[in-house]
């Protein structure tokens, strides 16, 4: 990859879809689990043997749009929140939109990505800025896969990185995943030539590149000490990296088609999971042993998120729902129904009350929920 900086706003890459083949199809669960509807005139309580949930709709966000851009309700892929409870959403559009929750109404401002389909959005830990993955198909085999770092305030984009859209033999989809390290220091990001790479969000410059899968990486997830980075692959691998000595720690074959969705636990000792026909697990980060399968409905493409305390896991699925677990014991809590679309992606306010989730249907939705 090589590194633009770039003075003024402007701008943010992956290869058949996973999601598209002959998966089986989902199927429903044999016990009837409660739902949360936006509808609701009051908060619905949602009990199981393991604790409670309390939840309500709180905000819808419509994906924002740009001038020239027909569309009224472009998909959104990715959803995140900063520490001051700014979201950011990523949308196919080529728009991520800031939303900033905090004043009686929110307000929103759109960053434009020329290239098109923005893949993932992700807020520095220490704030101010943001970075944003695009996957716009360019030909058959080659996709752009830049990634931007951008000044939140001025809504202005720094860095630029990538976008050299080459032909990668093999690559019929892709997603742009990147991540920034906790301490803020390096972002990981996904390119369409079945690597990951480390770059300096200073500087945009490449700190290290890992050994390519043979096929898309499809997610990836780092410690919360940022010791480890584990890596999923169509290739139906997951592999273990240590980010100090850049070495292989280990490698596991997993469930067909690999992990779509992955996120360290609290303790940095085991990670949730969800594979490409809904299964969301706990498997240990280290030797690959799936230790717990959470109950409930199984859908395609599960997007995964974990409460602040680790408590909670929420997982966006095919048929337009956000489900909540009980992290300790795989049990079922309940529904959030509002979406009129698959949902792509969640994620938990560090406030310990709030969840957003972003969808197909182009609508981000922030819920407020209370566990007990």
């Amino acid at each position: 990859m090589t590194a633009m900086i770039l003075g003024m706003a402007l701008v943010a890459t992956s290869c058949t879809d996973p999601a598209t083949s002959d998966l089986p199809d989902p199927t429903a669960s044999d016990s009837a689990i409660p739902e949360v509807s936006d509808t609701a005139a009051s908060p619905s309580a949602i009990d199981d043997a393991v604790g409670s949930v309390a939840a309500t709709l709180e905000l819808r966000l419509d994906s924002p749009t740009h001038q020239g851009d027909a569309s009224s309700s472009a998909p959104i892929n990715d959803v995140t929140v900063d520490a001051a409870h700014q979201v950011a959403t990523a949308a196919s559009n080529g728009v991520v939109g800031l939303y900033e929750l905090s004043g009686s109404l929110p307000t929103s401002v759109s960053l434009v990505h020329p290239e098109g389909h923005v893949d993932a959005v992700a807020f520095d830990p220490n704030g101010g800025r943001l970075a944003t993955g695009i996957a716009e198909r360019r030909e058959a085999t080659a996709f752009d896969d830049t990634v931007s770092f951008w000044d939140v305030a001025n809504a202005e984009r720094l860095i630029q990185v990538g976008g050299d859209a080459e032909a990668v033999a093999g690559c019929s989809f892709f997603r742009n995943i990147v991540e920034w390290s906790h301490d803020g220091t390096f972002v990981t990001s996904t390119s369409h030539d079945f690597t990951v790479s480390m770059i300096d969000p200073d500087t945009g410059g490449t700190l290290h590149t890992f050994a390519p899968h043979s096929n898309t990486v499809l997610d990836t997830a780092i410690s919360p000490d940022d010791r480890l980075l584990v890596t999923s692959g169509d290739d139906s691998t997951m592999r273990v990296w240590d980010l100090q000595s850049k070495d292989l720690i280990a490698e596991h074959q997993v469930t067909m088609g690999g992990y779509w969705s992955m996120v360290f636990m609290p303790d940095g000792a085991s990670l949730v999971v969800s594979d490409l026909v809904g299964n969301v697990s706990v498997v240990d980060a280290v030797s690959g042993v799936t230790t717990m399968t959470f109950d409930g409905l199984k859908q395609r493409r599960s997007a995964i998120a974990i409460s602040p305390d680790g408590r909670l896991v929420a997982a966006g699925a095919a048929d337009s729902v956000v489900r909540l677990w009980s992290s300790e014991t795989g049990s079922m809590l309940g529904d959030l129904v509002g979406h009129d679309g698959p949902v792509n992606a969640a994620a938990f306010f560090n406030d310990g009350d709030r969840l957003v989730s972003g969808s197909q249907d182009g609508t981000a939705i922030v819920w407020r929920y209370s566990a007990t």
